[in-house]
């Protein structure tokens, strides 16, 4: 049995990576067939992975703070500790995004000729 480490809104982590992921990967279905020959769909599947850990970086580092409204109306924060696998879930994002971009770096350089069009 599978025993995750989680404290406040850490286990979200999980769902925050999946969303995205399988969401895009769907739509990737209907997409790469129109666009991409077969020979170069693994590497369209990596670009969608990357993608997918950027959204999911986004997602994360924009749902760690928490606030509430006072009864003035102002908005304050509060701090809730948010860990999954004893790691902060800002952390979390971090590592999404540079996971994400190293994917679709390893892709840009794997394709030759696509670096002509940038």
């Amino acid at each position: 049995m599978i025993h995750f480490q989680y404290k406040g809104k850490g286990l979200l982590i999980l769902v925050y990576f999946f969303v995205p992921f399988f969401s895009i990967l769907i739509l990737s279905e209907f997409i790469f067939p129109y666009f991409i020959e077969r020979k170069n769909l693994n590497d369209a599947i990596m670009i969608a992975i990357g993608v997918s850990l950027i959204i999911s970086g986004f997602w994360t580092y924009l749902t760690t703070d928490e606030y509430y409204t006072d009864e003035h109306g102002e908005k304050k924060y509060v701090y809730f500790d948010n860990q999954f696998m004893f790691l902060d879930m800002k952390l979390w994002s971090y590592i999404f995004w540079v996971v994400g971009g190293m994917l679709l770096v390893y892709v840009v350089k794997l394709i030759p000729g696509l670096m002509d069009y940038v």
